[in-house]
């Protein structure tokens, strides 16, 4: 009877260890090998999200392709990571069913490892290419793909690298996202609902080692405000930009790479824009504000050397005598410049330190338009 218990003992044991064996091996996913040729996206070797494969650079600027079938309801994260290969530069690339290049990663030098994040992906099938610059080498290298969270409202949604591809954002509305290469570009679609002009501010976070800077543009896709004013680590801001009813376009763009912290992108109404306030973007004369006799308006100085420009009509016949007056700000040096309506310049004034206010007295002027010109540094 000992010798039974023994036996089932041991086999209760054995069966245990496999069990448990099993688990182990079920955690770290599977890993495949490579399956030539795949130099194309017709070869392409089929995938799935969680697996991993090892592959090898078999000749001089290699490409391999890999077919990645998403089975996860729903928007997810996506996670893609290829592992360094000696003295060889990698490239990652991700494309939809259909072939259109979604992402392209070459952010790490030679001989280190490159990784896709926070790339958005819904049930189906993508592709994947991996290729390098650099010679053929029996070192190894690994492909792994995983899930890494749902995707949320509110933040932005990959491929966003160009106008086309624009995420919607509500004037009012905040969105996030991530700068995940180099040079990236997020882009936005912004819709202002408001009637008449409204004043707006939009402004992008800091986001710890990057240098971020934002561009507005019309809905023809002409540049009408950029802002880059702030190094590495700080925020940026466009404020009390007057916009008509109607689409523009916020392009969020940065040098460096950052994708564990995220960015926000936040837009919102001042108000409504009103007769005698700066109606920005008025930097160049056939953008300036009007302005008449007799009329005061505010502006701001957005950035060491903005540039702001008024149509000044003079309605009255005859040569009269105008005075034209630029108020202090605080630590900036003001400079006043009339110009005709040929854009001949007449006068200018820039007397005064930081700081105090400039003035041009006894100006000759007759009828017809004139541009004043101010410029703050």
């Amino acid at each position: 009877m000992r010798s039974n218990k023994r036996e089932v003992s041991f086999a209760s044991i054995l069966i245990i260890g496999m069990a448990g064996l099993f688990l182990f091996s079920g955690l770290f996913g599977q890993v495949k090998k490579e399956v030539e040729p795949n130099d194309n996206r017709e070869q392409a070797q089929e995938i799935r999200v969680g697996e991993s494969v090892e592959a090898g650079v078999q000749k001089d600027y290699d490409e391999d392709w890999f077919k990645l079938v998403v089975e996860k309801s729903g928007k997810n994260y996506l996670q893609v990571n290829v592992s360094a290969v000696p003295e060889v530069d990698t490239y990652l690339c991700i494309y939809d069913g259909a072939g259109q290049r979604l992402a392209e990663i070459n952010d790490a030098p030679k001989n280190e490892a490159e990784s896709l994040t926070n790339f958005p992906v819904e049930p189906g099938f993508y592709f994947i290419r991996v290729y390098w610059s650099g010679k053929a080498t029996p070192e190894k290298y690994t492909l792994s793909t995983k899930i890494t969270g749902p995707w949320r409202e509110g933040w932005e949604s990959e491929p966003n690298n160009s106008r086309e591809r624009a995420n919607e954002l509500s004037l009012g509305k905040n969105i996030s996202g991530y700068f995940q290469q180099k040079h990236d570009e997020d882009w936005y679609r912004l819709v202002n609902d408001e009637p008449g002009k409204s004043l707006v501010q939009i402004d992008l976070s800091a986001v710890p080692g990057v240098d971020g800077e934002i561009y507005l543009y019309n809905e023809k896709g002409n540049r009408i405000w950029s802002v880059d004013d702030t190094d590495k680590d700080g925020p940026e801001s466009i404020f009390n930009l007057a916009l008509a009813q109607g689409i523009y376009y916020v392009n969020a763009w940065a040098r460096e790479a950052n994708a564990k912290d995220p960015y926000t992108l936040s837009t919102k109404i001042l108000g409504s824009w009103r007769e005698g306030m700066e109606a920005e973007p008025n930097d160049r004369g056939e953008e300036a504000t009007d302005l008449q006799i007799g009329q005061s308006v505010k502006g701001y100085f957005h950035y060491n050397g903005d540039e702001d420009y008024f149509r000044l009509l003079v309605d009255k016949p005859g040569k009269n005598l105008i005075q034209v007056d630029l108020s202090a700000v605080p630590d900036a040096d003001g400079r006043l410049e009339i110009y005709d309506q040929e854009g001949r310049r007449l006068w200018e004034a820039n007397d005064e330190d930081k700081g105090e206010p400039e003035s041009i007295p006894h100006f000759v002027v007759s009828e017809g338009v004139y541009f004043i010109y101010v410029r703050g540094y």
